[in-house]
Formats: C-alpha cells, structure tokens, sequence
C-alpha cells in the first residue's frame, strides 16, 4: 500500500519555582485523513528529588487508505504518578 502522510508536531514546557508545566500537540493527516493528538502535565517538587507528577492525553486518528485500517484510535486519558530520581 502507498500512504501519503504529513504532521506537525509542537511543544513546550516552562518552570515557575518548584512547578513544571508542559504542552505538546501533533496534527497531521494520513491519505487525507486526519491524525490529532495532545498533551498537557504538570509536575511539582515536594522535595529534593522527589516529584508529583500529572498529566492528560488526547487522541485520535482513524485512517483507512485503500480499505486497511491503520489506526483506530479516540481517547481521552489521565495519568499521574510519584517519581523519585537521584
């Protein structure tokens, strides 16, 4: 099968003492079909190594090139976790 695809992907993050904020967006299509996708955290220092992170990502993409389905995805997600690194 030959596919066309093109994307764009971006992101940034910035800190603010012990807050780290973070975004990051994809968009691009498959034979012209359309593939988006996001994500958003926030991680927070409580102490010396030792962090409270969260996040929420986005998706979806559903191309079908010449009948086959390549991706068939829609969906919201939450994440979150404690980290400790040294």
């Amino acid at each position: 099968i030959e596919i066309d695809r093109w994307f764009v992907s971006a992101g940034g993050q910035s800190q603010f003492g012990p807050l780290q904020l973070s975004v990051e967006g994809h968009y691009g299509e498959i034979d012209g079909a359309s593939e988006v996708s996001g994500a958003v955290g926030a991680s927070y220092a409580l102490a010396r190594g030792l962090s409270l992170n969260l996040g929420g990502n986005y998706a979806n993409a559903t191309p079908s090139p010449n009948g086959a389905t390549l991706i068939d995805v829609d969906e919201v997600t939450a994440v979150s976790s404690i980290r400790f690194s040294f």
